[in-house]
């Protein structure tokens, strides 16, 4: 695990690849190249050493670390060679992205901040992975879809955050912003019907972040500070003055989470979901009571 020095850390404030980089780069220093999406890194000894495949990358950041090198003799390191000469040495790091900073720049400014949580405007190349990784090893895939959580059902949500008229963020948590550990937001259901969603992992759950996350949305789109993709792909705000949730009846710690950001029960709408136990049989079935739950927005 490589060790950052905070006071050597290089804002890049302009979009410029690695190929375009690379002329200014000192030739015999070593190099540690982290790739921003992943947190991948390799390690180089020197620049020619440095493949031209991530010539055509961005670069995200610089900075100097002490990452993982192999003693050779007093002088010399190597990128590899046996563990027992393992060793911590200083190096430059360069961070680069698959996407230019502009694009992260603008991202960052869309954030979110609560008390304990980061809220990023969702992006399906990032997102869907650990979403799809979340949906597979939670255990209640049926809870949160209406359906058995085989692979095919899984694979269904696989494009979830690239859809029209849905306002989304990945939740991570401020101190650890690596790992996505679910996701919020809002999405149009049609009959001018917009539905508010939110999923937790299972790893960090019972800790408030569901409540906390919902509660900036509802804040957020009740002032007036969402947008959303229409069918022409343009940004428009999100002008809705009532949102609504669904959730399976007996799902006790969903329903907390609505009642805690304001929610009440629609008793006017009673809703009967029907699951496939077996997809290649619709005889067997059976039914689960879903309750609805509408919150007023005041108006912004």
């Amino acid at each position: 695990m490589a060790k950052i020095d905070e006071n050597a850390r290089v804002n890049i404030e302009t979009d410029i690849t690695f190929r375009e980089l690379r002329n200014y780069l000192s030739i015999i220093d070593r190099l540690s190249i982290c790739m921003l999406e992943t947190l991948n890194y390799n390690n180089y000894i020197c620049l020619e050493d440095v493949p031209d495949s991530y010539d055509d990358y961005y670069v995200y950041g610089i900075s100097m670390i002490e990452s993982e090198f192999y003693k050779i003799d007093k002088y010399e390191y190597a990128a590899s060679g046996d563990r027992k000469d393992l060793t911590f040495i200083n190096c430059i790091e360069i961070m680069l992205s698959e996407e230019p900073k502009s694009v992260w720049i603008k991202r960052d400014r869309e954030m979110l901040i609560t008390e304990h949580l980061m809220l990023c405007p969702s992006d399906n190349a990032r997102d869907n992975v650990p979403f799809l990784k979340m949906l597979r090893g939670d255990g209640d895939f049926r809870i949160f879809s209406g359906v058995e959580p085989t692979e095919n059902n899984v694979l269904e949500f696989q494009n979830y955050f690239e859809r029209e008229k849905c306002c989304f963020y990945a939740i991570f948590l401020i101190d650890c912003q690596e790992e996505m550990i679910g996701y919020v937001g809002i999405s149009y259901r049609g009959e001018e019907r917009t539905e508010a969603e939110f999923y937790v992992s299972k790893a960090h759950r019972g800790q408030g972040y569901c409540t906390e996350a919902l509660h900036k949305i509802c804040e957020e789109v009740s002032q007036g500070n969402l947008k959303w993709r229409d069918e022409t792909g343009e940004q428009i705000p999100i002008e809705i003055d009532k949102l609504y949730a669904t959730t399976i009846s007996d799902n006790l710690a969903a329903v907390k989470v609505l009642e805690k950001c304001g929610f009440v029960e629609n008793r006017e709408m009673v809703l009967v979901f029907q699951i496939f136990i077996d997809p290649d049989d619709e005889d067997k079935v059976y039914d689960n009571e879903i309750s609805d739950y509408v919150l007023l927005l005041q108006n912004h």
